[in-house]
């Protein structure tokens, strides 16, 4: 049990280089069809790119996870990932009062992480936790505001033809699962490693889905054109 245990972080991994290499793939191929989803293209190659020069340089540093660049690539990943769900929200949610708390809260929090940022290059490191806690958080609550105008409108497409509540519900399991993973990282990672280790298959399956419902959403913006084209 303990051996095949040990093998299901490279199956996550393996499974969500595939997810956002085929998200990725077709993203781009269909880039006209999907139109506006297409922002998520961006943030599915960035994770290609960033799991495969973080796997090459820990393979080459004999399993150092800890290395500069490694720390600086996540950091600069989280705050595109940031960037994209907020014009995501931005751009879907249609009251006027809550485009403004968006644009406040999200803004002031993209403010601070590169004033911080720039500032000392290892501050996102030292402080990834609650900064990915905190994240989480206001997405969470951005997840509940689209969710309740989804099920609010008057359409004729079912919830699951709907590419907005699709990709809303892959974000909002995502950082659902994300969240406490992060706010137990806060209080545990020095004292225990093996929770640290275990729940970073968390986080692994929470980006598997999240590239799954990406790529449910671009086939379902893929139908739904080809409905009204026909």
């Amino acid at each position: 049990m303990e051996n095949q245990m040990h093998y299901i972080p490279f199956i996550l991994k393996g499974l969500l280089i595939l997810l956002a290499f085929y998200a990725t793939f077709l993203g781009i191929v269909r880039i006209k069809k999907i139109g506006f989803y297409s922002i998520f293209t961006i943030l599915t190659f960035s994770a290609l790119i960033q799991i495969f020069v973080t796997s090459i340089m820990i393979t080459n540093s004999n399993g150092n996870r800890n290395l500069p660049f490694i720390n600086h690539s996540i950091n600069i990943y989280l705050l595109l990932e940031f960037i994209i769900i907020t014009y995501f929200f931005f751009k879907k949610i249609n009251f006027i009062q809550l485009k403004k708390i968006i644009l406040l809260t999200n803004g002031l929090f993209l403010a601070w992480l590169i004033f911080s940022y720039t500032i000392n290059l290892n501050y996102m490191t030292e402080n990834f936790s609650t900064i990915a806690a905190i994240e989480a958080i206001i997405i969470l609550t951005e997840c509940i505001f689209l969710f309740t105008q989804t099920l609010e409108e008057d359409t004729h497409l079912s919830l699951l033809q709907s590419a907005d509540f699709i990709l809303t519900a892959g974000i909002f399991f995502f950082f659902s699962f994300t969240c406490p993973y992060y706010i137990l990282n806060i209080f545990y990672k020095n004292e225990n490693k093996t929770l640290y280790d275990n729940l970073s298959m968390i986080n692994d399956f929470g980006y598997v889905i999240m590239n799954f419902s990406i790529i449910k959403a671009y086939k379902c913006k893929i139908r739904t054109n080809l409905l009204l084209s026909s």
